[in-house]
């Protein structure tokens, strides 16, 4: 699966303001996980539109 990483995608994007317990100390891992496979913004938002796709 995604291994949470479209909820870590929107936790970081609207800093916090969703409901996601673990998004506080996932945060700097994601930011890590963006800069090791180069993510770019473009991907950032493709992330966030296949979780809105998927609920």
């Amino acid at each position: 699966m995604d291994n949470g990483r479209i909820k870590d995608h929107i936790y970081y994007k609207y800093d916090g303001i969703i409901s996601y317990e673990e998004g506080a100390s996932r945060k700097d891992d994601y930011i890590q996980f963006k800069i090791d496979k180069d993510i770019s913004e473009n991907t950032n938002e493709m992330f966030y539109k296949i979780f809105y796709r998927l609920e």
